[in-house]
């Protein structure tokens, strides 16, 4: 039986077979590498297969794939703790004029924010007005008080810990983050389930980084100028267009820049610290109210005593009861 000579396609075949096998590893087969690298894992192509590894048509391949799984961080026995405050006390304090908040010298920082009404801060060194939306941060070993003429509420926040403010800085939580924080740790402050430590430690930790970030803004110069401005003219008709020309900017620049950083308008601040003065001259001196209202700027003792109603919630009368000796 004679040998039947191969026919072209047969050799044509077994040549592609043989050039394939000895192929450098240039161009090895790459069929799994998609798949490889979705799935996060590395891909080792190397010649002279494990016995046994078959391509994927089912002949036997000179290649070797191998997948590694993508090398994992190294972490030691004890890694370095990412929180590092720690809750003392969180309370919520109706502060009046007979009942003062007060807190010892300790080696504790203290937060403090008032939530409602006006409030005098004083220590040693330091005096502070406190409204609405604005507070503290009270480095340890300082005792101080908080204080008011008719009443004022606030959040008071003991901590350990690492602080930036080696000063008391006051600050202002326009945007409301710092209040929210604040009464997120108030609420947890007795809660228990597991994680419940870590949890209250990672609020009080937002809490204490909002403080500083706040202390520390630059954009709270816009605010002390403006009010500066209003008290060195507060007998006088102030417009939108006064104050614009007194901070440097178009009116309607200014009037966002001030909402985003107090929540109220210019405006509002300028009746605000209006009342603040009258409400002192009130408690302060037996001046007739037809005078007061002059020296705040405004025309009438109708205006500004409905003005003062509506700011402070009382009456003249209740404003003078509160005056003080």
């Amino acid at each position: 039986m004679g040998i039947q000579p191969k026919s072209a396609g047969s050799t044509a075949n077994a040549d592609a077979s043989r050039n394939a096998m000895h192929s450098d590893d240039r161009n090895p087969p790459s069929q799994s590498l998609p798949i490889a690298e979705r799935s996060g894992y590395e891909v080792e192509v190397s010649r002279g297969g494990a016995p046994g590894v078959q391509a994927a048509d089912g002949a036997s391949s000179g290649f070797r794939e191998v997948l590694r799984a993508p090398k994992l961080p190294s972490f030691s026995e004890s890694p370095p703790p990412l929180l590092s405050h720690e809750l003392v006390v969180a309370t919520e304090d109706d502060v009046k004029p007979d009942a003062p908040l007060t807190r010892p010298a300790s080696h504790r920082h203290h937060l403090l924010l008032v939530l409602h009404g006006e409030g005098q801060y004083r220590d040693s060194s330091v005096s502070l007005p406190l409204t609405a939306g604005s507070g503290v941060v009270i480095p340890e070993g300082r005792d101080w008080t908080l204080s008011t003429d008719s009443a004022c509420r606030c959040i008071a926040v003991a901590y350990l810990g690492p602080s930036d403010n080696a000063s008391v800085a006051p600050l202002r939580d326009g945007a409301g983050r710092l209040r929210e924080l604040l009464q997120w740790v108030l609420v947890e402050r007795r809660s228990d389930f597991p994680g419940a430590d870590r949890y209250r430690a990672s609020l009080l930790e937002l809490a204490v980084q909002e403080a500083s970030r706040l202390a520390s803004d630059d954009s709270g110069m816009l605010e002390k100028k403006l009010r500066a401005y209003v008290l060195d003219h507060i007998s006088d008709s102030i417009t939108l267009d006064d104050l614009a020309r007194h901070v440097g900017m178009g009116r309607f620049h200014l009037c966002r820049k001030y909402r985003d950083l107090t929540g109220d308008t210019p405006m509002v601040t300028v009746r605000a610290i209006r009342m603040e003065r009258a409400g002192e001259l009130i408690r302060t001196t037996q001046l007739p109210l037809a005078k007061i209202a002059i020296q705040v700027g405004l025309r009438s003792e109708q205006h500004l005593s409905r003005l003062l109603k509506a700011h402070f919630g009382v009456g003249i009368r209740e404003l003078r009861a509160n005056s003080l000796p």
